[in-house]
């Protein structure tokens, strides 16, 4: 209950951050390719078995098209690897998620939504003497999540994204990616 909290405390301190500069806008940019890319780390919120360590490290990316200065459809691609208590076992999480953004106002700093339902791959790999070995799975996974963008320069904004991540397997499990990342227009 204490990270939930912290994460509602962030996301309004986001959204306060980003009408601060309400009198400088960002240029237009309807009608375009978008994509972006970023980095983080993904604290596990439920679900994961104990031999699990605290979290994982991955990246997250996106290709869309921008429909006008707010709206985005976008498919949201991450990766994360959770490693476990036995050095030999590591799983990866790979996420394909459509999705949709929407940034409020027109401040060079933003807050944004974005979520999306999409299709999870969770490979499990065992290493021996022999060799690796894997296991996949393949689930619905569904990604509500928020951010905020800073605008660089005509063709760059910084992001930093919090996202929830549900995968809906036999025993469902979640995670909380935060990422920062370089949107590019």
């Amino acid at each position: 209950m204490k990270r939930f909290k912290g994460v509602v405390l962030a996301l309004l301190v986001a959204m306060a951050f980003s009408t601060a500069w309400a009198d400088e806008t960002t240029p237009p940019v309807n009608g375009r390719f978008i994509g972006g890319i970023g980095l983080g780390g993904a604290p596990q919120l439920g679900g994961f078995s104990d031999v699990y360590n605290t979290g994982g490290a991955g990246i997250d990316g996106y290709l869309g098209f921008t429909v006008d200065k707010n709206l985005s459809f976008v498919m949201a691609i991450d990766s994360f690897i959770f490693s476990t208590s036995n050095s030999n076992v590591y799983v990866g999480e790979v996420n394909f998620v459509p999705s949709v953004k929407y940034a409020f106002g027109n401040a060079k700093t933003r807050f944004y939504l974005i979520g999306g339902l999409g299709l999870n791959d969770s490979v499990a790999y065992y290493q021996d003497i022999y060799g690796t070995s894997s296991f996949s799975q393949t689930n619905f996974v569904i990604e509500p999540g928020a951010g905020v963008q800073i605008y660089l320069n005509g063709a760059l904004n910084l992001y930093v994204q919090m996202k929830v991540v549900n995968v809906f397997a036999a025993g469902d499990f979640s995670y909380l990616p935060i990422t920062l990342g370089l949107d590019f227009k």
